[in-house]
């Protein structure tokens, strides 16, 4: 029973998340508008819109009961953990795949919705982790996995490309 209602919940996050127009360009810039349908006002930073950062995957080992991810872009590179006992969002992002980055600034609305999505709203739908910053991870591109495609983690460290 708790399997169908996950599958459901995912079903619903995925129709927000993945429906409704086109996507934040791949070097997502805060300054930069996002792409909205013909007609419709561009998303800015006067809107309170923080478009979540495009990263991609490089990485991922286990050790002592973490998985450790390395994500990265032109700006630099993360280094996050998740406790791969955690009931839910601690994935295994796919290597080379592109994933929206979502931190406790990211707010913004895909084209057509009703709602901002924020690192909270993944939350709700992942976990939460108490000590230390959390940073989740959302496919860039929806490949149809429905829960196993959210991912919620730890910031260990940053380190930046320039």
């Amino acid at each position: 029973m708790a399997g169908a209602k996950n599958i459901v919940l995912a079903m619903c996050i995925c129709a927000v998340l993945f429906s409704c127009g086109t996507s934040p360009s791949k070097q997502a810039d805060e300054n930069s508008p996002t792409s909205t349908a013909k007609g419709q006002k561009k998303q800015s930073q006067d809107d309170g819109v923080v478009l979540p950062e495009v990263v991609r995957s490089k990485n991922v080992h286990i050790a002592n009961g973490l998985k450790i991810v390395t994500v990265g872009n032109a700006n630099g590179e993360y280094l996050l953990s998740c406790n791969i006992q955690a009931p839910s969002g601690c994935i295994t992002p796919i290597p080379g795949k592109n994933y929206q980055l979502f931190n406790k600034n990211t707010r913004f609305k895909r084209p057509g919705a009703k709602d901002f999505i924020t690192l909270a709203f993944v939350q709700d739908w992942t976990v939460g982790y108490k000590d230390g910053e959390n940073i989740g991870l959302v496919p860039e591109e929806p490949d149809g996995t429905g829960p196993a495609g959210f991912g919620m983690y730890t910031l260990d460290s940053w380190s930046s490309s320039r």
